[in-house]
């Protein structure tokens, strides 16, 4: 990750309720909303009541880049079927 790339960021913790299989539940906020989530992306030493902190951050950069790619993408598409 770039550090000139100073995007938006969240930050919140989650408690995991339970794993199911390939899937643990974990709770966010104070009204405790479900969400599924890989249970493969969690720390090996995490279980169920363990909290985990998450941090979201938006790369302003890499998005206009991505967006650039895309948009070049489409443009080659819609050439190619003229």
């Amino acid at each position: 990750m770039s550090t000139k790339d100073k995007g938006a960021s969240n930050k919140f913790q989650a408690i995991i309720d339970r794993i199911e299989g390939d899937t643990a539940v974990l709770l966010f906020g104070e009204d405790k909303t479900p969400f599924e989530f890989p249970a493969e992306l969690l720390p090996k030493s995490a279980d169920e009541g363990s909290v985990l902190n998450f941090n979201i951050k938006h790369l302003k950069a890499k998005t206009a880049k991505t967006k650039e790619q895309i948009y070049k993408l489409i443009k080659n598409l819609n050439k190619s079927t003229e």
